[in-house]
């Protein structure tokens, strides 16, 4: 089962263990699921701060993401880890 980060600052892509991204604009199914329920950008940012909060928390478990996905530039997209 693919793991989901939901980001809404790309910053966040330099913090997680220096991984690797390949810029691609969402067309997977599973990046389309994991967007159903994050429509604006303030849902985002409060997935941003739980995710900062995990890792500043200690929480591991997070570093081990393999799909990042943020908004931008009135634009979705899904970043591959």
């Amino acid at each position: 089962m693919r793991k989901i980060v939901v980001a809404g600052l790309l910053a966040l892509l330099t913090t997680s263990a220096g991984a690797q991204v390949s810029n691609e604009k969402w067309n997977e199914e599973s990046c389309a699921q994991a967007m159903l329920g994050f429509k604006n950008p303030d849902d985002l940012s409060q997935k941003v701060a739980e995710y900062r909060a995990k890792i500043a928390g200690g929480d591991k478990s997070q570093e081990t993401e393999d799909v990042l996905i943020f908004y931008r530039d009135l634009e979705w997209y899904c970043l591959k880890l």
